[in-house]
């Protein structure tokens, strides 16, 4: 009587929502810092076993809002903590406001997991379904790719020999498919002999691929950098007692006493957290020799700062020279929402708080790289690197690439070690080193092998390290990036599609009793109703 009680509820709706809940929240803890990377495998199972005992499309859905809105609430909360300390914003408006973006977020996979369900959820049908979704949700949501299940995968994972091939939305499409196909074999022993050789096969490629190297260091390249964490407090607008440039400046100088050369320093985001109006050589020169006066030869100083440019605000990274002349400037593409601008629909909600915050202007979206030492070095600011396309398209010409943030603004959350781990996925991709600058931290250089090393979070602080350009090209950009993955992923669904429609039978015939007597009868109703027109 028990069991027999205990295999209903197994077998309920409640319990697989319950079970896709769980899976959720458990799987934020894959991601930095404690990197459970293992654990993805695992809750994607779970949530694809969810969906193929479902009794009908309705319930698949709701099990997967349910696994969505898990994910996303315990890996996000910490933008309601942000925007609450920072604006002022009552806590209940901006959970409001952000579940309505989930939403938003969630309706983009909807298609692909109608199609998906449609086609059975067979594994290659839900892995390809389910990549289409994502690179819908990387154009058309902000960005809001940083828990998707690839990120997971950086190192030490084994499947992060796949970025520079397929990227991170194909580490997506392969871990969905084998643990989809892990399912079918083990819990419904379909397909056993030829999806156990295709595992096979996969294991292999993965241990040849350990020994490829996409990219190659350019000869005679090397430079000293220093990278500098300042640990700034940041500032919410009813702050009453400003930060003030005299203790910016003294804060780097205690910081740069220590050190007597380099080639080049860089500064976080915001790394001079006044509005600079242009030209602003004059500033730049004093701010040089005051900070440099104790090295043998002043270096480059790379600095994000805020510009002012006939009356429009920029969110910037500037490169200055050793004589204080700004040489080049890139300015900030992809705004961050509530932070640089405010959507019209958000201003119904939070009106009388953001009001208060300054918008600010987009750079072009086609900005050279900064040339420097014979190096290119290709910038983003804040979460401009979790669009990966847009990191492909300008790192195919830079040799070095460079992201400026200014975590300090999440706090002790997840998000600055989720945030450092996009930026390993993007160094994978592109086979280029990256140097990952934040106010607070993470601060680090990243390998092109996506392998770490970085300075303690919340502490003032400078890195030492020892950087070298990289040319070639990866197969993740030979192949225009996550549109050759889109591209695959819709062949396959049309290929599947069109199986699908070709072994649909006839409407006025069952195909399952159909004897030849009812055949011939149906051939002959036919005919006789062809005579009669």
């Amino acid at each position: 009587m028990f069991l027999q009680v205990l295999r209903d509820y197994k077998e309920s709706f409640l319990f697989r929502c319950i079970l896709a809940c769980l899976s959720g929240g458990m799987y934020v803890l894959s991601f930095y810092p404690l990197c459970f990377w293992w654990l993805t495998p695992i809750c994607i199972v779970v949530l694809y076993s969810s969906f193929v005992t479902a009794s009908s499309l309705k319930l698949s859905v709701l099990v997967f809002f349910t696994f969505c809105i898990s994910v996303m609430l315990s890996a996000s909360l910490w933008i309601v903590d942000a925007m609450h300390s920072f604006t002022g914003v009552p806590s209940v408006w901006l959970m409001i406001s952000v579940c309505l973006f989930f939403s938003f977020v969630i309706i983009l996979f909807l298609p692909g997991f109608v199609l998906s369900f449609t086609l059975d959820h067979s594994p290659l049908a839900f892995a390809a379904s389910f990549a289409v979704s994502e690179y819908l949700r990387s154009h058309y949501a902000v960005g809001g790719t940083w828990f998707s299940f690839g990120y997971s995968q950086t190192p030490p994972s084994p499947l992060s020999v796949w970025a520079p091939i397929l990227g991170m939305n194909g580490i997506n499409f392969i871990m969905i498919f084998f643990c989809a196909s892990f399912y079918r074999v083990v819990f419904r022993r379909e397909a056993i002999f030829p999806r156990s050789i295709l595992f096979f096969i996969f294991i292999l490629l993965s241990m040849f691929l350990r020994g490829v190297s996409w990219t190659h260091k350019i000869a005679g390249s090397s430079h000293k950098v220093l990278l500098v964490q300042p640990n700034l407090p940041v500032s919410s607008i009813s702050d009453d007692i400003p930060l003030t440039i005299f203790k910016v400046i003294l804060r780097y100088q205690l910081l740069m006493n220590n050190f007597s050369s380099a080639d080049w320093v860089v500064f976080p985001e915001a790394g001079i957290p006044f509005t600079v109006d242009e030209p602003s050589d004059v500033f730049w020169s004093k701010l040089v020799k005051r900070l440099f006066r104790n090295f043998n030869r002043a270096p480059y100083l790379i600095s994000g700062v805020h510009q002012r440019v006939d009356g429009l605000y920029y969110n910037s990274m500037v490169l200055v020279n050793p004589s204080g002349c700004v040489d080049r400037v890139y300015r900030k593409f992809f705004l961050l929402p509530l932070g640089e601008y405010q959507w019209p629909w958000l201003r119904l909600f939070l009106n009388p708080w953001v009001s208060k915050i300054r918008s600010y202007s987009s750079g072009d979206d086609h900005q050279p790289p900064m040339f420097l030492d014979k190096e290119a070095i290709a910038g983003n600011i804040c979460y401009e690197n979790a669009f990966s396309d847009y990191v492909r398209d300008r790192g195919e010409a830079a040799t070095i690439l460079l992201t400026m943030s200014n975590d300090a603004w999440f706090g002790r959350s997840a998000a600055p070690h989720m945030h450092f781990q996009v930026g390993q996925m993007r160094s994978l991709e592109n086979g280029r080193p990256t140097l990952f600058i934040s106010n607070s931290g993470p601060t680090g250089y990243i390998g092109v092998d996506g392998n770490a090393k970085s300075l303690p979070l919340f502490q003032a602080a400078v890195l030492e390290t020892v950087v070298s350009g990289y040319s070639g090209k990866t197969p993740f950009q030979r192949f225009h990036g996550d549109t050759g993955v889109l591209i695959a992923s819709l062949v396959c669904l049309s290929v599947l599609s069109i199986k699908k429609l070709r072994r649909q039978p006839l409407p006025f015939i069952n195909s399952r009793n159909l004897s030849d007597s009812s055949f011939s009868a149906v051939t002959s109703e036919f005919c006789d109703r062809e005579d009669d027109e």
